[in-house]
């Protein structure tokens, strides 16, 4: 009758604990079917006045490096996107010296 008791608990445990990620899993899946769907442009456009420029700056940076490095094996290709980087990483300079992250991803 205990291991009855146990083996019971247990399995009302498991599936109390498998509720919510089959609950994750219904709704990733709800939000993939949805993904061809008319949506809010409204919500997808930024307040310039919140922006910070520094920052976007050198996430742009960021994001060419790592466009550059992972997403083409064409030499010539990868030099057009790091020149695109270089040159905003200059600009991104004159205007904040003092950045950190502008400073790491700038040649």
């Amino acid at each position: 009758m205990k291991k009855f008791m146990i083996l019971s608990f247990s399995i009302i445990l498991l599936f109390a604990f498998n509720l919510p990620a089959q609950n994750l899993l219904h709704q990733a899946d709800s939000l993939y079917e949805m993904r061809g769907e008319v949506f809010d442009e409204a919500k997808l456009i930024a307040d310039s006045t919140n922006i910070n420029k520094e920052e976007a700056i050198w996430k742009l940076i960021r994001a060419y490096y790592f466009k550059g490095k992972y997403t083409t094996d064409d030499p010539e290709l990868k030099k057009k996107i790091y020149d695109l980087g270089k040159e905003l990483g200059e600009v991104g300079l004159e205007e904040f010296p003092e950045s950190a992250g502008i400073n790491l991803f700038s040649p």
